[in-house]
């Protein structure tokens, strides 16, 4: 039995025509549901900013660290819409390339949206910086009309949406075995009036 939870998480951009809207899928039965990337919690809703991008690489880097997931990020070359001397709208391209962290492969792809090398983007994310090196934690990744929402507008992981009430099934889960490998246990003024 496949179980898994579908969060409807709206993306920050919106057309004329009105707003998108994206699934997030959750599995619960995946080998690594419930591990994290390193980044993954260091989001800052204060330094929160949108760019255009070119997808020039895609990275998938296992965890240095006991109980982390395997890393996807983004390797972009950023890009702004400016007029030519015709006045027609053209793409200017900045200098070097922009590191986005997305966030644990398990969630990433088991998402609908799929990114892939070449692709035009608009990511929405918080700017940090890691080891002297600017990263951008993405919030969502807009590739036309569909959005790989990864966080919530607070920040917080889409997957991190059932951690603690899994955590504490799994506790309770752990508590009834013991007490049915330990057998019945007899009550302290039970066992003196048998002695």
């Amino acid at each position: 039995m496949n179980r898994c939870l579908r969060l409807l998480a709206f993306g920050t951009a919106a057309l004329a025509t009105g707003a998108f809207s994206q699934y997030v899928k959750v599995n619960i039965n995946s080998p690594e549901y419930g591990t994290d990337v390193y980044h993954g919690h260091y989001f800052n809703s204060k330094t929160v900013t949108t760019i255009k991008a070119k997808i020039k690489g895609i990275s998938k880097t296992p965890g240095s660290r006991p109980g982390e997931a395997t890393d996807v990020s983004l390797l972009v070359w950023k890009f702004s819409m400016a007029p030519d001397r015709y006045g027609k709208q053209r793409m200017v391209f900045a200098d070097g390339f922009s590191k986005i962290e997305l966030g644990p492969q398990w969630f990433v792809d088991d998402q609908s949206t799929k990114l892939h090398v070449n692709d035009y983007v608009e990511i929405n994310g918080s700017q940090m910086s890691a080891d002297g090196v600017p990263v951008l934690l993405a919030r969502t990744v807009r590739h036309g009309h569909d959005i790989l929402a990864l966080r919530r507008l607070s920040g917080s992981p889409y997957w991190y949406a059932l951690k603690p009430e899994h955590d504490q099934m799994l506790m309770k889960q752990q508590q009834l075995q013991q007490k049915a490998q330990q057998g019945p246990q007899l009550s302290g003024s039970g066992a003196q009036a048998g002695a």
